[in-house]
């Protein structure tokens, strides 16, 4: 019972838009698709940077990160999507949080 409340929380709300659809959007910066993209997955990364010691600024931070990352790469063209958006968006925010998790941890003990 409790694992299907958690599959709920953490699957994002399904939408109309295709892959393709949103990277375009990334790419125009369209601001609906970026308003969907945020409704629709921040609360997953949000969980994520949570669970590791995290705070919801943090989340924010990786998130918005994360989304430039995504913007660099599908204006020089060089992303094809394998998964789905917020798989890839989960890996990519997943990178830049232990990155900076190492980077935080590093600093302190020297």
């Amino acid at each position: 019972m409790i694992l299907n409340h958690l599959l709920f929380f953490y699957l994002p709300m399904r939408t109309c838009r295709t892959e393709a659809d949103i990277l375009e959007g990334i790419r125009k910066h369209d601001a609906r698709v970026l308003e969907e993209v945020y409704q629709t997955h921040f609360p997953v990364i949000e969980a994520l940077v949570k669970r590791n010691q995290g705070s919801t600024d943090e989340a924010r931070d990786v998130f918005q990160e994360a989304l430039v990352v995504i913007y660099l790469k599908v204006r020089d063209e060089h992303l094809e999507l394998t998964c789905k958006f917020g798989t890839y968006l989960y890996a990519v925010c997943k990178k830049i949080w232990i990155q900076e998790r190492k980077s935080t941890c590093c600093t302190r003990t020297n």
